[in-house]
């Protein structure tokens, strides 16, 4: 191995950079990310100035400390790095799966919390009375909370359960049979991202094969605000004019 002269310096295919300083001081920077490793002659070696055999058998030991130093940290890490990869992959993967089921919890208790206050919370299993709205959803307009008060006061005196003395109008807001159908299907985009796909669906069949008087106070608040407010505010109020009027 030919090393070059006094005071310059190289990186040979190793890696290894060779230097030979003045004041007989020889060293080899073995190049690492974030470190340099120095192998210098002063590993009980005199830094003065040397002569002959002497002072050549010193550099020869040196280049060999530096030369397995470099094979050794070189060597070492190809081997070490897809240990290294395949353990950051792990650890992504199990942070990404941690994540996921921590959200498919959460999504999954948000689905029963809402479930059981829909269908048999003691509030909306309470069909009597003139009551704030359960439904506080996408339909749902604070503003106009008077008037939805006054229809179910005109229209079922705060009976969830009422029915028409003809039999075709029935619940709080006296809606018919196809009316309170329609409505399920008003609902399903709304409660498809609330509750999923497959209990939405079981949701909005439940309700459609069931009569409206029969609703708990949360779906039949939650039908009334679809309907009424479906296109904008208001957009519904033809459904219950004979009743809305002065409210």
């Amino acid at each position: 191995m030919k090393f070059p002269g006094e005071g310059q310096e190289r990186l040979d295919p190793c890696g290894l950079s060779r230097a030979i300083r003045g004041g007989g001081q020889v060293c080899w920077r073995v190049q690492l990310t974030r470190q340099t490793v120095n192998a210098c002659d002063d590993l009980g070696f005199d830094r003065a100035p040397a002569r002959g055999a002497d002072q050549r058998g010193r550099m020869r030991i040196a280049h060999k400390v530096a030369i397995i130093a470099t094979i050794m940290g070189f060597g070492l890490l190809p081997m070490a790095a897809p240990a290294l990869a395949a353990e950051a992959t792990a650890v992504t993967v199990s942070e990404t799966v941690t994540a996921s089921v921590a959200l498919q919890a959460r999504t999954a208790a948000l689905v029963t919390k809402t479930w059981k206050f829909a269908f048999v919370s003691p509030a909306t299993l309470d069909r009597s009375g003139v009551e704030p709205s359960l439904y506080r959803g996408k339909f749902y307009r604070p503003s106009l909370e008077h008037i939805r008060r006054c229809i179910v006061s005109r229209e079922s005196s705060g009976h969830y359960f009422s029915v028409s003395h003809s039999g075709k109008y029935r619940g709080a807001y006296q809606m018919s049979p196809g009316l309170a159908r329609g409505a399920t299907w008003m609902m399903f985009p709304e409660f498809q991202k609330i509750l999923g796909e497959k209990a939405a669906e079981v949701a909005m069949l439940r309700l459609r094969t069931t009569p409206i008087h029969q609703w708990t106070r949360f779906w039949q608040d939650a039908a009334f605000s679809t309907v009424y407010n479906w296109e904008h505010a208001n957009s519904g109020a033809s459904h219950w004019r004979a009743t809305n009027r002065g409210c």
